[in-house]
């Protein structure tokens, strides 16, 4: 929903262009926000907050997944 509503109404290849540019912002937001934890905070903290990311974003990405293979699935009638 963040930028969705933005795209909706787009030509698909501008709306999968943009939806992979935030894609890939929020990724790169994230690293720089470590490095900074890192130079300010010590390693003590920026290794967790890596991994916690890393969890995270991998449960952010299996999620989009599932909730767009659910908005394309068709149901289908079964014959007995």
């Amino acid at each position: 929903p963040g930028g969705t509503l933005f795209l909706i109404g787009l030509r698909q290849t501008v709306a999968s262009g943009l939806a992979g540019v935030t894609f890939i912002s929020r990724a790169w937001g994230v690293l720089i926000g470590l490095v900074l934890t890192v130079h300010f905070a010590g390693r003590e903290l920026a290794i967790p907050a890596a991994i916690l990311f890393a969890v995270l974003y991998t449960c952010d990405m299996v999620a989009r997944g599932v909730f767009y293979a659910n908005s394309r699935r068709q149901d289908v009638e079964m014959r007995p």
